[in-house]
């Protein structure tokens, strides 16, 4: 099932609607301006098209921009809850995977991050919930939207991921002498799928990937509803 950019608006008192592909300048300056504080400051590449990005996160992008309701002015915020597979307790579900949320600094004293959810919360399904991650250091997200304030998702944390972005080892280990690098080709396809699939299995949230006439894709169990036995990410 196929779910595209429907036409519309999120006014800024604020209903919401999906953003088009037009707002995709829009988007992109809004996230240039709004870089993720912490140690090291962040901002996660766009340029030049953020939708064809927002497809490579998510199989299914679901995108919604915030803007005046005059139509003057900027976007004022942006967010994508699109629709992934990954495996869930050894199954192959589609889970909404909630990122990419932006506001512009000059909204960011007001009711847009309540209403932000509110409209959130009429998208899902009942029971569904969200996966989605926050740095460790990002204070203003984690005083904010994962606070567990009133009228805010309520997180389950589920694990934490260690991104080493600078590597200092100043010596190389040795590889064994039975094993080899080199660099793969459309031959190794089918094993490699079978290895993410193996592992994937063994993990939660991992993401489920099989390449295109590589065997058969496990059966998908649904989207992510109803209790389970692993603390889920963010529900309402």
């Amino acid at each position: 099932m196929s779910r595209r950019y429907r036409p519309g608006r999120w006014r800024c008192e604020l209903p919401y609607s999906p953003g088009p592909e037009e707002d995709n300048g829009a988007i992109l300056s809004l996230l240039q301006g709004t870089p993720q504080a912490g140690a090291v400051t962040l901002n996660f590449e766009r340029n030049p098209d953020y939708f064809r990005g927002a497809r490579v996160t998510c199989e299914e992008p679901d995108v919604w921009v915030a803007e005046p309701r005059d139509g003057q002015g900027q976007i004022g915020a942006v967010y994508n809850v699109g629709w992934r597979h990954v495996w869930v307790n050894g199954q192959v579900r589609s889970v909404r995977y909630a990122h990419d949320l932006r506001i512009a600094p000059q909204y960011r004293n007001g009711m847009i991050l309540h209403r932000l959810f509110r409209q959130l919360r009429q998208q899902l399904s009942d029971g569904e919930w969200m996966q989605t991650t926050v740095l460790h250091d990002n204070l203003a997200s984690l005083s904010t939207v994962a606070s567990g304030r009133a009228g805010l998702p309520t997180y389950y944390p589920s694990g934490t991921i260690e991104t080493s972005m600078l590597y200092t080892r100043a010596r190389r280990r040795r590889l064994p002498d039975d094993v080899v690098i080199r660099q793969t080709g459309e031959a190794d396809l089918d094993a490699i799928s079978q290895l993410l699939r193996y592992q994937g299995a063994q993990k939660q949230f991992f993401p489920y990937w099989m390449c295109p006439g590589c065997g058969v894709m496990p059966t998908v169990t649904g989207s992510a509803r109803g209790t389970l036995s692993v603390s889920g990410s963010v529900a309402f």
